[in-house]
């Protein structure tokens, strides 16, 4: 069948047409890509820019703040210790006034004073301008410990603290060896319980105190000349029913005549002379 030539003419415009927008539809998505990369990477460089330059400038102030006299360490105040004396804390930690308060290097002066046997905790904080504040939690020394033939202090679980010398003496009840597992968890609630006023008796009344062949506490008084032993299974229950029995032994005027009581499974037994 024969064909026009005009109507193959405009056939091939349209193609041509159709061809030239295809070309050019492939194209933009190229263009977008290649100025997204390139607006990423300027955006990427005015970032870096930025930090830099706060960077810069937090230095410059840095340095402007480090030597100002304004700053200068002019009062140190130390507070929670009652063993250690503040010139001994403040030499160990080796704070000299006069420097600058943001040289001041906590790390180093906590790390300093926790080698002190008796620190347990350090708190350190800048109170701008000119004063820095030292909390300190101290060990609580409540038994004497013999060692190799040397008395040590140790705290409530009976842990070693430091060596008994004539310049820092408290007078303290001596303590046993610990043998049986789990003891240190026991001393730590007696002396609990002693120093909320839940035995009877105190610190200053005890002279000894000891772990039984049995894994009982042994606790040798010296006012009155007495031997209390208490269960350590339902310690607390034996406390209370032994300061019943020794109030009742007191109201009756027995107590001085008592040489042992043994509190047990919530039951006392009083040996009587």
């Amino acid at each position: 069948m024969p064909v026009s030539w005009s109507t193959t003419l405009r056939g091939r415009k349209k193609s041509s047409r159709r061809s030239n927008a295809y070309r050019v539809s492939q194209g933009e998505p190229l263009v977008r890509r290649v100025a997204g990369f390139l607006g990423f990477w300027f955006k990427t460089g005015l970032a870096f820019m930025f930090v830099g330059l706060v960077s810069v400038a937090l230095v410059y102030a840095y340095r402007y703040v480090t030597v100002q006299p304004f700053f200068a360490l002019n009062e140190v105040r130390v507070s929670g210790n009652s063993h250690q004396s503040d010139a001994t804390l403040l030499a160990r930690a080796g704070i000299n006034l006069g420097q600058n308060i943001f040289e001041v290097n906590i790390g180093q002066i906590q790390e300093r004073l926790q080698k002190d046997p008796w620190i347990d905790r350090v708190s350190i904080r800048r109170v701008l301008p000119d004063r820095l504040e030292i909390h300190v939690g101290e060990r609580q020394a409540c038994f004497w410990v013999i060692r190799e033939h040397e008395l040590f202090y140790a705290d409530q679980r009976g842990r070693l603290i430091d060596k008994v010398e004539p310049a820092h003496f408290i007078s303290l009840p001596i303590l046993g060896p610990l043998e049986k597992n789990g003891m240190e968890d026991v001393l730590s609630r007696t002396v609990d319980l002693l120093n909320t006023n839940s035995l009877p008796f105190g610190f200053a009344s005890i002279e000894n105190l000891a772990v039984s062949p049995d894994g009982n506490l042994e606790i040798f008084l010296n006012r009155p000349d007495m031997l209390v032993t208490l269960g350590v299974r339902e310690l607390e229950t034996n406390c209370r029913r032994l300061t019943m029995v020794w109030n009742d032994l007191e109201k009756r005027r027995e107590h001085q005549r008592v040489r042992s009581l043994q509190a047990f499974a919530g039951k006392v037994w009083a040996d009587v002379s």
